[in-house]
């Protein structure tokens, strides 16, 4: 919240999310998140319990990195731990190139070296 300005009226797409509700520290930005309307969260799962744990927040299911959203149509795109889980250093430049093409601001996280879930080394 620091490092992008949000308001009322940002439109935000966080790409990535989890249907397990298990672990404290899933979906943390819905959870956490002052405008859950604005949210619309997205996953090749089906995370639509999502729209019932944070009333407000949308869930669009997507199949690949490709998103059905228009060009420059949300104002900033999170995703967190997402990018190492997705390959080689090409599909993880599409999933990066999506992220540009449909929100004005990108901002993702990846873990760092000594995490036990790091599989990828940048």
């Amino acid at each position: 919240m620091k490092i992008i300005s949000f308001d009322a009226t940002t439109s935000v797409i966080d790409v990535g999310v989890t249907p397990d509700d298990r672990l404290p520290e899933s979906n943390f930005f819905e959870a956490l998140y002052p405008y859950p309307h604005n949210v619309t969260a997205t996953s090749i799962e089906d995370a639509s319990n999502l729209e019932r744990a944070f009333p407000g927040v949308r869930f669009v299911r997507t199949s690949d990195i490709a998103l059905p959203f228009p060009d420059r149509s949300l104002d900033v795109a999170v995703s967190f731990a997402v990018l190492e889980h997705l390959g080689d250093r090409e599909r993880q430049g599409q999933f990066l190139g999506e992220l540009v093409r449909v929100a004005r601001t990108v901002f993702i996280t990846t873990p760092t070296d000594d995490s036990p879930w790091n599989s990828t080394h940048f």
